[in-house]
């Protein structure tokens, strides 16, 4: 695999990681909070499909194979708002 495809990899593999963070948060957001912070999160999910699929693009136009699975950073568990704005 060439080293741009490698890099293009772990790109989609950190957006991939991104939809599934926001998507999460938006979730589990609570409070007085939620007003505002879902939507955010909600477009910050959204934001991160659109840049998977023109990563995900570039690398099938390059001749590569796409990873399917997101980065393996963890994505914590938490409704407290402080920590999913610092994440």
């Amino acid at each position: 695999m060439s080293k741009l495809i490698e890099k293009m990899n772990q790109a989609l593999g950190l957006e991939l990681r991104a939809i599934n963070l926001y998507a999460h948060y938006a979730a589990y957001v609570k409070g007085l909070n939620r007003i505002q912070l879902e939507p955010m999160f909600q477009q910050e999910a959204n934001e991160s499909m659109v840049h998977a699929a023109t990563i995900r693009n570039a690398i099938v136009k390059h001749g590569g194979e796409c990873v399917t699975i997101r980065d393996q950073m963890a994505i914590a568990h938490t409704t407290d708002t402080r920590e999913m704005l610092q994440a």
